[in-house]
């Protein structure tokens, strides 16, 4: 590389604007079980239905991953035909059909509003109003406006009576994360979660003070919010703007964050202060499964 360094152009960019169609760089390829090499060899000296029996129970595992994913929806979308024509209108039926597209998943009493579909980016399954009582109708809300965009990167399921709005110029970015009842997550500028990620009841996170103005040096109405891998945060918690939160915290409960948060730390407080220093904790089931 320092031979050829002066005849290139270098420009260097952020993990997250190549990552997107690039999952395989930190996620890694399921290998094939097929010997490529071989299946092609083969196929310019066989008959082709040769070939199908003698490769057939690849194809079997594909149909059964297919029904696989087809028996997950309908279990739980139910009977409901207004959520499969939410489920079609925001995926289409390509990405439905096939067993590796991953989908906008909107459950009973979940409401979605994306003004352009095309600033939609899902690289992992967004399950929109996960709820313990079957029975509520609590709403959840999903709405994107036009010149906003969402990104998904992992698997997220959005806990119900959750409000989550991203209005123009807004970016908001998800790793594999959960959120439980009633989260709420507003962006105007851009709000980044990362993987690992478990937001408890009621949380706020906002990178906005809703455009009022106030007269104060440095004052800015919008700062950009990371939330970094395996934070938790617990319930009642407030992410103002312009915070970052290091990888491994620990936000307490009714803690309210005005300032960066070291990696591997647990706070409280209103303003949220360090209470404890080199904290590692095990994740339940319901998010890194």
């Amino acid at each position: 590389m320092e031979k050829c360094k002066s005849s290139l152009k270098l420009q260097k960019v952020s993990l997250d604007s190549v990552l997107e169609g690039n999952l395989a760089l930190t996620v890694p390829i399921k290998p094939s079980t097929i010997d490529r090499d071989k299946f092609f060899e083969e196929l310019e000296k066989i008959p082709f239905e040769e070939l199908y029996n003698r490769y057939k129970s690849n194809f079997k595992n594909s149909i059964k991953d297919r029904l696989k994913k087809y028996y997950r929806i309908v279990k739980q979308l139910r009977a409901n035909l207004p959520l499969y024509y939410q489920l079609l209108r925001y995926n289409g039926l390509k990405n439905i059909i096939s067993k590796d597209k991953a989908l906008i998943i909107p459950l009973k009493y979940s409401r979605l509003s994306f003004d352009n579909l095309r600033n939609i980016k899902i690289n992992g399954n967004l399950v929109v109003g996960t709820k313990r009582l079957k029975k509520s109708h609590r709403e959840t809300i999903l709405f994107v406006e036009d010149s906003a965009s969402l990104t998904v990167n992992g698997k997220v399921e959005v806990g119900y009576g959750s409000d989550i709005e991203v209005f123009k110029g807004g970016k908001l970015t998800l790793g594999r994360c959960w959120m439980n009842c009633n989260a709420e997550i507003i962006c105007t500028n851009s709000i980044s979660i990362g993987n690992y990620v478990g937001i408890g009841r009621n949380v706020c996170i906002r990178d906005n003070n809703g455009g009022h103005l106030v007269n104060r040096p440095y004052y800015k109405d919008e700062r950009p919010v990371v939330i970094e891998d395996k934070v938790w945060i617990c319930s009642n918690a407030t992410i103002m703007p312009g915070v970052t939160i290091g990888q491994g915290a620990i936000i307490g409960e009714g803690a309210f964050v005005t300032e960066n948060v070291p990696p591997y730390c647990m706070i409280s407080g209103n303003p949220a202060k360090v209470i404890d220093k080199d904290v590692l904790f095990n994740w339940p089931s319901v998010v890194t499964k």
